[in-house]
Formats: structure tokens, sequence, C-alpha cells
């Protein structure tokens, strides 16, 4: 499944103009216990608001609605991971709770 999620990321890069990169972080019982991102830097970001559950990602998750930060540079939110993404060369974040609800199985 983190393959397919990976992919998924990776589609998203190229559908949204500018992104250069991207992840999925699914909750419990579906996480696998490792950041799902399209690259390394990425990967960090995620694992780094999972362990101290502090982010634009952890926020979004809170708040069931994008929570984006258009100047990491300026973000007073969460400095720690401001600063992380800065050094790692990501200087926005636009992060969304998207919710999927499997769709009962017809016996047809």
């Amino acid at each position: 499944m983190d393959e397919l999620l990976v992919g998924i990321a990776a589609l998203a890069v190229g559908a949204v103009p500018a992104a250069v990169s991207a992840s999925v972080a699914l909750t419990a019982p579906a996480w696998s216990g490792h950041p799902i991102a399209v690259d390394a830097r990425t990967a960090r970001l995620e694992a780094l608001q999972r362990r101290t559950a502090v982010g634009p990602g952890p926020d979004a998750v809170r708040a069931r609605h994008a929570v984006e930060s258009p100047d990491l540079r300026a973000e007073r939110r969460w400095r720690r991971f401001a600063r992380a993404a800065i050094g790692a060369g990501c200087s926005r974040s636009v992060p969304y709770r998207c919710s999927c609800v499997a769709a009962p199985r017809s016996a047809c």
C-alpha cells in the first residue's frame, strides 16, 4: 500500500504547479509506521511532524481543513518544523486532510 501512496503523492507533485515534493500521512490503523513521501527530504519532514505532533500536517488533521503557510521563513506556529523545512529547501507548505471511506461492497 505504501508504494501506491508514494505513486499518488508523485502524481500530486506533477499536477500542482511549483510543487517539488509531497507526502501522505495516514492515521492508525492504516499507517505502516514510516513516512510515505516522494523523496528523502519530505520523508524527514513528515517524520519530524509524526515525532512531535507539531507542524502543518498535524494541524490540518486536527482542523479538518487546509493549513497553509505561504512563507515558512516567516512562520511562527511551528518554528522547529519551519527551520527544518527551510533547511531542506522547502519554502511553502499546504497540507490538507483528505478522508477516505471505503464503499460498501455489493453482492452483484
